[in-house]
């Protein structure tokens, strides 16, 4: 059959691509067609790119959480044990995971989740 990108590979495509997708809605867009998204969900991220969702938490992980939003907890845990912090401000001053990373993180995160539902 055909070779399918993973989840994780087209989120890191996505981000920064084409359609210029921030880390939010690059993790968005990668799961559009299993939560049934439209464009217009996916712009709705527009503003959870560079440092600004709420609380100055990373975007990535904010999207992850936007699409199972009964798994935060769990989402928030995991993503602060891989990217060592939650918050975007902290992940890129340490310098050693990058937004790219985060975005693979996070996606890996969803996709671990609804694999396993």
């Amino acid at each position: 059959g055909a070779w399918m990108m993973s989840r994780i590979d087209r989120a890191s495509e996505f981000f920064h691509g084409e359609k210029r997708d921030n880390c939010a809605q690059s993790v968005v867009r990668a799961f559009a067609d299993v939560f049934d998204l439209q464009e217009k969900d996916i712009q709705a991220h527009a503003h959870n790119g560079g440092g600004r969702a709420a609380g100055g938490v990373c975007g990535a992980l904010v999207a992850a959480c936007s699409l199972l939003p009964d798994r935060t907890e769990e989402l928030t845990g995991d993503f602060s044990v891989q990217a060592g912090s939650v918050l975007c401000r902290e992940i890129r001053s340490a310098k050693t995971v990058s937004c790219r990373r985060c975005v693979e993180i996070a996606a890996g995160l969803v996709d671990n989740a609804v694999v396993n539902a």
